[in-house]
């Protein structure tokens, strides 16, 4: 399954709302039975992102694949 969390041109509307999006793609991803998340971001720090985000991130692999 593909989910595009950004505007046609790449922008979302804002950190807090991208970061939110996100998130919401990712658990909807886990919740209807996807195995693999492949993701493609901008952050310019590794490792450092919405605490959201990482929350997303802990579900998908605590529960993705399941149905």
């Amino acid at each position: 399954m593909m989910m595009r969390i950004f505007q046609s041109n790449g922008v979302g509307s804002g950190q807090s709302a991208g970061a939110n999006r996100t998130a919401q793609a990712i658990v909807y991803g886990a919740d209807r039975g996807a195995v693999i998340s492949n993701n493609s971001w901008g952050y310019t720090s590794p490792n450092v992102f919405p605490d959201v985000v990482k929350t997303a991130i802990d579900y998908f692999i605590e529960f993705a694949g399941y149905d």
